[in-house]
Formats: C-alpha cells, sequence, structure tokens
C-alpha cells in the first residue's frame, strides 16, 4: 500500500472553528451552531448555516438548497446531517418529498427514502439518541403531538407513542439518552421515550405565561457540557406591548432550571414591518472529552481524482485553540479516518495552525467520508468531516427542464438540457446518455431510453389533469438523479355548449386539476385556496381563491389565476360572472388565451376592474367571444400596488353562454358624488348604496328616492361609496372634511 504525504508548515492566525473571537452576550465560550436558515432578512436564498452561541445575530448561509425545496426539520448524527424535505406550490401547499442526508457544507441533497406518499404530513423536530442509536422525531397527526423513530438507512418511519401530555413541538436527547421537550405554551417537559409521557421525575420548567410557539422551532443539547439551547419562534407576552412577536436562542440548564436569552437572530424593520430570521435545525459539534481537548481543523477540503481516478487528496489546517478557544501548545498526532476506519496517523511534523495535506490512493468506487482531527497527550481533538464521491459517477439531474402545454391544452411538450454534474457531485461522462420519462399522477413510463433531449405526451388529453414529469437521465454507470416538473393542467376541454362552468374553488381536488397559479414577479406571494382568513378579517369566511398580503415582501402584486381549458365556439356570446370581497383597493383585470400560461394570455377581456374595501360579496361580470372554434382559458392578473390591498377572496365563478347585450355589472358611469358639512349625496340612476369606511365597516346604508341620496353626517376620513344599479355596480373613494 502506497501513500504520498506532503506536509506545508504555515504559520497562521487563530482560525475560528466551533468558537468565535469574542462572545457579544456574555457568554464565556461562544459555541458554533449548525442549522437551517429558512429565512434571513439580510441574505438572499436558504440552506444549511451557521452561527455563534455568543451572537446569534450574525447568521450565515452555507449551502443553499434548490429555490423549490426546503426542510421541515432537521439533526445530525454522528456528524451527518439529515432532514425532512418538502416542496411547495400554491395548489398544493407544502408536501413532503423525501427523508434526505443533507451535506452542510454545499447543501446537495442525498435522498434515503422518497416520502412524497405522506402528502401534507410534516415533522416538526428530530433528535438524535447516541446512547440507543435512535434518530426521533415528533410530529402532528391524528389531532395530537406523536412520537416516530426514523431508520438512518432506509428512511423508514415508524410510530413509537402519541405526545398528548406534553404535546412537544420541539426535542432533544442528551448523550446518556433523557429526552426533553418543548410544549406549545413555553414548557419544557422530560419525556419518556417509550410511552411518549412525561416523566414526573423532572419539574416541568416555565419560561413566560404568554408564551405561545409557532412553527419551526428547534431544541439541541451541546454534549460537551449537556447546555441546551433552543431557537425560539413564538410569541412571549410583554406586560407593555401584550404578545409579542421573537426569533431568539435561549440556553437552558436541565439541572437548576435557569435559562437565559443569548440574543435575537437576525432582524430588519422595513416601513415599520419587522422581517426575522427563521433558524431551526440546530446541530452542535461536541466532544465528550471537554473544553481543553483540541480543536476542530479548519479549511478542510476532500478532492476526488480527476475524470474518476480512484484517489482523493485531503487538504486542512490544523487547530491552533482548544475546544473552547484556549491557546493549543502541543499536538501530538493527526487522525484521517475514511468511512469510519482510520487509514492514516501522522506523527512527524505536525504543529498548531499548520496547513497539511494527504493523498488516499487506495478508495473504492462510490462515496465516502472523511474524517481528521488531531490529539494532544490523551485527549483526541474534535473531529471535522468532509464526504465525496470517487470514481465514475451516474449522472445528475437534467437542466433547464421545462413543461408546457401546447395550444388548447390538449398535449405536453418537455425540453431540457443534459446534466452537467455527477448524481452525487462526481465525475460523470456524457457517453452513453439516454433519458426516461415518467408521468404523474398515473406514474406511466411514456418514454424510456431515448437519445433525444424533447418529447411530446399526447396521451394526456384523454382526462383534464395536474399532470407532471419525472425525466432521470442515464449513462453507463446507470441512472442518475431525479428532475420533477412543475404540475400543468392538460386534457379534455370542459364544454360550455353542454352546460355552464362553475366553481367557488372548495373541492381541492378539481380547483388542483383544473386551475393554475404564476407568481410572475418571483416574490414567492401568490393566490391560495379556502385559507380561514376571511373569518379573521371579516368575521365569516367561504370557499375562495385568495390573494394574502406579506408584509415583508414590498412588491406590487403581480399574480395570475388561470383557469382550465374550456371548449368555446366562434362568435358565441359567453358570459362570466364571479364575486369579490375585500379590505383594500385591489386591481383585477380578466384575459383569454389559448393555453394556461401567463405568455398564452394573449386577449384582454376587461382591464384593470377596481374592487375597493367590499367587506361582503360583491358582484362583477364580463362578457367576451372566442376569435375561433377551439379551446380557451380565462386569466385573472392581480397587480394590487404594494400597502394598497392585504386580502382580496374571488369565488363563485360561472362562464356561460350568453344572449344578453353585455352591460357589464362593475361598470355605472351615469352617477354623480358629492360631499358637503360631512354628508355624502348621491344623484343618478341607481337602485342603493352603500358607504364603507376603510377598516371595511358599513356605516351608511341608503336607498334611492328620486334618483337621489344623502348620508348623515359623517367623521372626517376617507370613504369608498359602493353605488348599485339595475345591472351596474360602481365603487369611488371620496374624501369627507370636517364638518
Amino acid at each position: 500500500m502506497k501513500k504520498h504525504l506532503l506536509i506545508f508548515v504555515l504559520c497562521v492566525c487563530a482560525a475560528i472553528g466551533v468558537y468565535a473571537q469574542t462572545p457579544t452576550n456574555g457568554e464565556d465560550i461562544s459555541r458554533k451552531v449548525n442549522c437551517f436558515v429558512n429565512y434571513n432578512p439580510y441574505v438572499k436564498g436558504h440552506g444549511t448555516g451557521s452561527f455563534y452561541t455568543g451572537d446569534p445575530s450574525q447568521v450565515t448561509l452555507q449551502g443553499a438548497l434548490p429555490a423549490e425545496y426546503s426542510i421541515y426539520c432537521g439533526a445530525a448524527a454522528n456528524g451527518n446531517y439529515y432532514g425532512m424535505v418538502y416542496l411547495y406550490d400554491n395548489i398544493d401547499g407544502a408536501f413532503a418529498v423525501s427523508f434526505s442526508k443533507i451535506d452542510m457544507t454545499t447543501g446537495h441533497l442525498t435522498e434515503i427514502a422518497d416520502w412524497r406518499d405522506k402528502g401534507q404530513f410534516k415533522l416538526q423536530d428530530m433528535t438524535y439518541d447516541y446512547s440507543t442509536s435512535t434518530m426521533y422525531a415528533v410530529g402532528f397527526e391524528n389531532g395530537n403531538q406523536q412520537l416516530y423513530t426514523i431508520d438512518l438507512e432506509t428512511g423508514t418511519l415508524t410510530w413509537v407513542a402519541e405526545m398528548a401530555q406534553s404535546r412537544a413541538v420541539a426535542i432533544a436527547c442528551t448523550y446518556s439518552g433523557d429526552m426533553y421537550g418543548i410544549a406549545l405554551m413555553g414548557m419544557l417537559f422530560k419525556i419518556d421515550k417509550t410511552t411518549g409521557g412525561v416523566d414526573g421525575s423532572w419539574q416541568p420548567l416555565r419560561f413566560n405565561e404568554g408564551f405561545e410557539i409557532q412553527t419551526l422551532n428547534s431544541l439541541e443539547f451541546d454534549h460537551t457540557d449537556e447546555s441546551l439551547y433552543w431557537s425560539c419562534n413564538a410569541y412571549k407576552f410583554d406586560v407593555s406591548h401584550g404578545n409579542v412577536p421573537t426569533a431568539e436562542l435561549i440556553k437552558i440548564n436541565i439541572n437548576d432550571h435557569s435559562y437565559k436569552s443569548l440574543g435575537e437572530f437576525p432582524k430588519k424593520v422595513e416601513n415599520d414591518v419587522t422581517l426575522r430570521a427563521t433558524v431551526y435545525g440546530l446541530y452542535i459539534p461536541f466532544l465528550t472529552s471537554g473544553f481543553d481537548a483540541p480543536g476542530i481543523c479548519t479549511d478542510f477540503t476532500a478532492t476526488a481524482g480527476a475524470e474518476g481516478a480512484l484517489s482523493s487528496e485531503l487538504v486542512w489546517t490544523t487547530p491552533s485553540v482548544t475546544f473552547g478557544g484556549e491557546t493549543l501548545e502541543t499536538i501530538s498526532s493527526v487522525v484521517i479516518t475514511r468511512d469510519g476506519v482510520e487509514i492514516a496517523t501522522i506523527t512527524e511534523n505536525v504543529a498548531p495552525a499548520t496547513t497539511m495535506t494527504y493523498t488516499d490512493e487506495t478508495p473504492t468506487q462510490g462515496n465516502h467520508q472523511y474524517e481528521v482531527y488531531v490529539t494532544s497527550g490523551d485527549k483526541n481533538g474534535a473531529p471535522e468531516r468532509r464526504t465525496i464521491y470517487v470514481g465514475f459517477d451516474a449522472p445528475g439531474r437534467v437542466e433547464a427542464l421545462t413543461a408546457t402545454p401546447e395550444v388548447g391544452c390538449g398535449s405536453i411538450a418537455l425540453s431540457w438540457e443534459a446534466p452537467t454534474a455527477g448524481n452525487n457531485n462526481g465525475y460523470y461522462s456524457d457517453e452513453n446518455l439516454t433519458y426516461t420519462i415518467t408521468r404523474f399522477p398515473d406514474k406511466k413510463v411514456v418514454s424510456q431510453n431515448q437519445a433525444e433531449r424533447t418529447f411530446n405526451d399526447k396521451t394526456a388529453s384523454s382526462r383534464l389533469l395536474r399532470y407532471s414529469y419525472e425525466v432521470v437521465a442515464s449513462n453507463n454507470e446507470g441512472a442518475g438523479a431525479v428532475s420533477t416538473t412543475s404540475g400543468i393542467v392538460s386534457g379534455k376541454a370542459i364544454d360550455i355548449a353542454a352546460g355552464s362552468y362553475t366553481t367557488d374553488f372548495y373541492d381541492a381536488g378539481k380547483r388542483n386539476n383544473e386551475w393554475t397559479t404564476f407568481d410572475a414577479n418571483n416574490d414567492l406571494v401568490s393566490w391560495y385556496f379556502c385559507t380561514g382568513m376571511g373569518e379573521k378579517v371579516f368575521l365569516s369566511d367561504f370557499p375562495a381563491a385568495e390573494y394574502i398580503l406579506d408584509f415583508a415582501v414590498q412588491e406590487d402584486a403581480n399574480d395570475w389565476l388561470i383557469s382550465p381549458p374550456m371548449a368555446l365556439v366562434k362568435d358565441q356570446k359567453y358570459k362570466l360572472s364571479f364575486e369579490c370581497r375585500n379590505n383594500g383597493t385591489d386591481i383585477l383585470s380578466v384575459t383569454l388565451g389559448q393555453t394556461n400560461t401567463i405568455e398564452g394570455q394573449t386577449t384582454p377581456i376587461k382591464n384593470e376592474i377596481e374592487i375597493a374595501c367590499q367587506a361582503e360579496k360583491v358582484p362583477f361580470a364580463a362578457y367576451f367571444t372566442a376569435p375561433n372554434t377551439d379551446n380557451f382559458c380565462l386569466g385573472f392578473h392581480l397587480t394590487t400596488a404594494y400597502m394598497q390591498g392585504s386580502f382580496l377572496q374571488l369565488t363563485n365563478i360561472v362562464v356561460e353562454e350568453t344572449q344578453e347585450t353585455g352591460i357589464e355589472e362593475n361598470e355605472i358611469d351615469n352617477v354623480r358624488m358629492t360631499q358637503e358639512n360631512g354628508s355624502i349625496r348621491i344623484e343618478g340612476d341607481f337602485v342603493s348604496a352603500r358607504i364603507i369606511a376603510m377598516n371595511g365597516q358599513v356605516v351608511a346604508e341608503m336607498q334611492a328616492v328620486n334618483g337621489v341620496a344623502t348620508s348623515a353626517a359623517l367623521t372626517q376620513g376617507i370613504y369608498v361609496v359602493q353605488v348599485i344599479g339595475k345591472n351596474a355596480v360602481k365603487s369611488d373613494k371620496i374624501v369627507v372634511t370636517a364638518y
């Protein structure tokens, strides 16, 4: 066995590993905490990250995940990080994708198990029990919190017990196996791992009488000294301000019940709105040998041999300080392992703050985890790990995958580019590259082993469904990573001649297989469905498509809601009617086109309908004809200006043939409104009117008498006047001055 060792001695400044230079919050030792960063107001993107306990306001992003993926929770076991991966879209919401291993440095996902059959079920937190080598998880199912175990080799999720007593939403195990959990109202319990019940031998710890924990919390022990850390995302009671949102790091001593906040995670105030980072999935590298053991090696890289060669080059810098941050005087040796087996111990020319390299010439083809750590006397230092793929790799995901409905939405065209990387980030060859395409939801392989990078699915036409596709590239090493398209509604068009089309969006299956949404400005805010928000805003609710303003996203709306394809006849007149309710001023346009895409919506039907402060459902209508006999889709395009509207509901859509003259219910022009001495006077051809304050409250309702209606004196302010005619509705704002 021949190994090459090359050592470069280089004096460097003290490298920072698991400790920070200077704590800003009074901590004696500032510990590095790896985590998942779902949102940071100062950093674009999301993925794996880190911060230090000495200053949690500084959170860095290390390995970004693809925009469409995130994780519900994550935890580490023996240096490997695992998480429940999910995908989000506005039709289905968030739904499980996989249980995966996640590279903390690059964010690369390695799927262990396909979890798409779990739908919208989500785990809330995970923890690894080193005493039994078991990964535990907690999640909500069947009306209560449940405790599970996860097999790290197969991804099998196994139910253990119900947690009805504690209702814990975040859990952590000590190194010796004691489990603790945070409950919804801010109570820390000791948990019995076999029954899921509360261990009565430990007195629960209450943090704040007014705590109300939100989603995405995480607990993690630092097993070096068994301090417990909590990334807290909650509302806590404040005497002066009531329930105040917080996102902070809390340190807990489970022995004496003491705890303290170490500071808030990053936050940013914009336009009086506080944007708070979302940090969870904590993982703290630890040493059971204590803080005086050697620290962690830094700048560690592992590089596979070029063009599939079976070798690996390792480069690292030895630590200059102990695990606790004190000066490290001497190093006895450097130990290197591959897949848990020691392959080298270096004792010559080793010293603190030294850059070293090592070449491993005997790895086999496949994934390998390398570990490097130093020893000093009888103490082993903290290990640093890197995983790489050695040898020839299978293909990674195909690039630029698109699926587009063709004219009439009766077939779907796919195109893509060849992968540019290996499935495991290893070296791959595109020689003999072929592709297999599988269609969902019927899981039908529609093409296999094709060399072309395009495919037209003309069989997606018999049923109107939301179809998606998986494309997998293969080479001489086998099948590679899966690339998935978004859902495309395609199939047999709805025949309006056979009867009107109606929907209120209540039926989830129907809307999912008929309607398409687009977030045209990519601000992650778009149309939602049946959220229940109407009850909170108006104290009543009904099924609807809904737009909810996210105050953290300071952009005008640019969002599309597009109907299923409908079979229309040339020169036949059609009527589109719908109802809306909102608490601001929204701008909605209606279009017509031959595909359910933004680009396909080419014909305006009604531009910029203004919907202003409608506390109750108000009817609207538009009339149109088809330019030819074919399949067409209707589009609703919302372009509300930022902060002008915060909540809009759209419901009771009807498309039908009509012989009406085309007087549109949202147009009325022969009405005059004036205000004098605090009263609003309306004159013209109308039936009734309502005056609505800017908070949505109806302050006056009037009937026209001989074409005139006058309100009582109103307080100074801006009002929306809604005038209702026989076949028309009109809304205008008017300013009432002091009387």
